[in-house]
């Protein structure tokens, strides 16, 4: 039988608290089982992530969408979580309409498939690709491989 306290009465502050759930009959010296262990480690982990930016000619005149933006934003965002940048991957003047046009995308996708990240972090979507069916074989791909796609600006 386990039984829970949820509030206890502070006296010397007059008012109450709420406790945490626990069991009656866990003990002091408690110790994880070797898998939520590795589970915890897992999450202090630092991520290694793989940084995508690109500008096309045309977005070259947008204000914010410059390589060096987006460099500085996507550094930025990995430094306050934590993780670590294992390659910047750039793309300049070229349009995002097909990878095979794009060498930085295409190296990118072969250190992928090596497993050398973790997380592919860009800008936008509109920034790693503009065609449906690439992103759709990319996004398959890297869910095969483990690996996370993160765009800054937008949740999908």
């Amino acid at each position: 039988m386990m039984v829970y306290s949820t509030i206890q009465l502070n006296r010397s502050i007059g008012e109450k608290q709420k406790r945490p759930a626990v069991a009656a009959d866990q003990s002091k010296n408690y110790r994880p089982t070797p898998q939520k262990e590795r589970q915890r480690h897992f999450y202090h982990m630092s991520k290694k992530v793989a940084i995508y930016i690109r500008v096309s000619s045309l977005d070259r005149a947008r204000e914010g969408y410059s390589l060096a933006a987006q460099e500085r934003t996507l550094r930025k965002y990995c430094s306050d979580k934590g993780y670590s940048v294992y390659e910047l991957y750039a793309d300049e003047g070229i349009s995002g309409k097909r990878y095979g046009s794009r060498p930085a995308v295409q190296e990118l996708m072969a250190d992928a498939l090596e497993k050398k990240f973790d997380i592919v972090l860009f800008w936008a979507l509109s920034r790693f690709t503009r065609s449906v069916s690439d992103l759709y074989q990319t996004v398959n791909t890297l869910n095969n491989l483990d690996i996370d796609l993160v765009s800054y600006t937008e949740a999908f």
